[in-house]
């Protein structure tokens, strides 16, 4: 049990959820998420936690405003903590929770003798992709097309399910000084860079036949890359748009 605090809110309580109640919780908050339609179950957890996984909860007083779901996994003949989820209460948001929450995530990894973590994320949304690699200094390495198959909830309608496979070497000097807030070297922007638009949910809602022509263009683009064993290492702003740089570390 350990507390912090946001980047703009109260204290923070970071713990494993207790009891049955805690986990209900959970399943209300993904449900406020993503409605329905994609929710983990709470004896699922449950069981994750009681397997050796991690169910992370974020508390503000006794309410449970943000929580993160990982199980222990087996990626390329080694052992990693898969991340599978990560909610954060929409009231709450802004406040760096999710931020703290996958900090906390490391730090309980690193304890229980993992070096590398790894989980999946749209990567046509810019926020998650700025959060992801520019935050916490992960790596995309390699892309899964359709990964959960056809998905309804709020968010992930009407498109392929494509996800961006994400590793996170727990213990690379880079992410322990994005973990300080450390002012790191510029970058090299040397590489490939491939655009995704800001604003990928805008595009869906105004156009939803443009919008899966433009996934369809991005996987085609970037899986040759990854083919060829560049990685998703930075995203950033360039105009209009937003854009991957693939590079190799």
């Amino acid at each position: 049990m350990a507390s912090t605090r946001g980047e703009k809110g109260p204290q923070l309580e970071l713990r494993p959820l207790g009891d049955a109640s805690e986990y209900l919780a959970a399943v209300h908050l993904q449900q406020t998420v993503w409605g329905p339609e994609e929710t983990t179950p709470a004896n699922q957890m449950m069981a994750t936690a009681h397997s050796g996984g991690l169910v992370l909860g974020a508390f503000q007083g006794s309410e449970l405003v943000g929580f993160a779901l990982a199980w222990p996994g087996r990626s390329d003949g080694e052992s990693l903590l898969y991340s599978h989820m990560l909610a954060v209460s929409a009231h709450t948001q802004g406040q760096g929770i999710g931020r703290a929450l996958k900090w906390r995530q490391r730090e309980w990894a690193m304890a229980e003798g993992y070096r590398r973590m790894a989980w999946t994320y749209d990567p046509l949304r810019r926020h998650n992709a700025r959060f992801n690699l520019e935050v916490l200094g992960a790596e995309a390495t390699r892309l899964i097309p359709n990964c959960y198959g056809a998905m309804t909830d709020r968010l992930n309608w009407g498109l392929d399910s494509d996800r961006f496979w994400v590793e996170w070497q727990l213990d690379h000097p880079l992410v322990e000084a994005r973990r300080l807030g450390k002012t790191l070297p510029k970058s090299s922007d040397e590489g490939i860079w491939v655009e995704i638009p800001k604003d990928m949910e805008a595009l869906k809602q105004a156009d939803l036949e443009q919008a899966r022509a433009l996934q369809q263009h991005f996987r085609q683009a970037v899986e040759p890359l990854f083919a060829a064993g560049l990685r998703a290492l930075a995203v950033r702003d360039r105009g209009m748009a937003c854009a991957y740089l693939f590079s190799r570390r």
